[in-house]
């Protein structure tokens, strides 16, 4: 490895906020929030089978401030955030087509995050930001991509929280990121019933970025966050110089 940076890319907006990548590795995609003194197309990809990895402008994403976005197995892309109405969003690589799929709850504040699989969507909602004394709170919602049935699945101990922050789905359990009267908490959820999960109550304000490895799951919580599934036990890693900083990826 050279450990060098080998292209840049200008992009569009004054950040990069969602980065997800097509199943094959060739594409790179992105949601990009346009704001007018940096205009879109706000939904682009680059293509990384080419030195330079050039981008290409796939479509105008207007009035929308992405948050959520997913690849699925069989090559969709699908996203969403914060914008009246939050809705989800599929743009199918095949027809160059974005279409609007599904609007999981119109009185969210917005679609915090998605998950997507080659039969379900998983979707996170709520949030602090731009809601309103009439918004929703935390919801927790999966999608039949078949017949876009849409069910809520929010464990009871989310219910009123602000948001579902995050997900992640490994060996048929889907780990889910909110909190409770006591703190940030992970529901261990069977992806094939939902009504079956263990609750696991950490301390910190908040988890996300849920990632495995082995026994251990990792969290951004204002520190790494680790979490041994055997023993269901947190702890925080820290470094032993200098300041964590921020990590809006892992």
């Amino acid at each position: 490895m050279s450990e060098k940076v080998i292209s840049v890319t200008e992009g569009p907006g004054i950040s990069t906020q969602l980065l997800a990548v097509d199943p094959a590795g060739r594409y790179l995609y992105s949601a990009i929030r346009e704001y007018d003194a940096a205009p879109g197309p706000g939904f682009v990809r680059l293509d990384l089978s080419v030195p330079g990895a050039p981008k290409e402008d796939l479509h105008s994403i207007p009035g929308l401030d992405p948050y959520a976005i997913s690849a699925s197995p069989d090559n969709k892309i699908f996203f969403g955030g914060r914008e009246p109405r939050p809705k989800l969003s599929q743009f199918d690589p095949a027809t160059g087509e974005l279409t609007e799929i599904a609007v999981p709850d119109p009185d969210v504040p917005m679609i915090r995050c998605l998950l997507a699989t080659q039969d379900r969507i998983y979707i996170g909602t709520g949030a602090s930001l731009g809601a309103t004394p009439t918004s929703t709170k935390a919801g927790l919602f999966v999608m039949d991509r078949a017949t876009k049935k849409i069910t809520s699945i929010l464990p009871k101990e989310f219910t009123g929280q602000v948001e579902v922050r995050d997900l992640g789905l490994y060996d048929g359990t889907l780990y889910v990121c909110s909190t409770t009267d006591d703190g940030a908490a992970v529901a261990m959820m069977d992806a094939d019933d939902p009504t079956r999960y263990t609750l696991v109550q950490s301390e910190q304000h908040f988890l996300r970025l849920p990632r495995k490895l082995g026994d251990k799951m990792y969290f951004n919580g204002a520190a790494l966050i680790e979490l041994t599934l055997s023993t269901r036990t947190f702890r925080e890693i820290k470094p032993e110089e200098g300041d964590f900083g921020e990590i809006w990826g892992l």
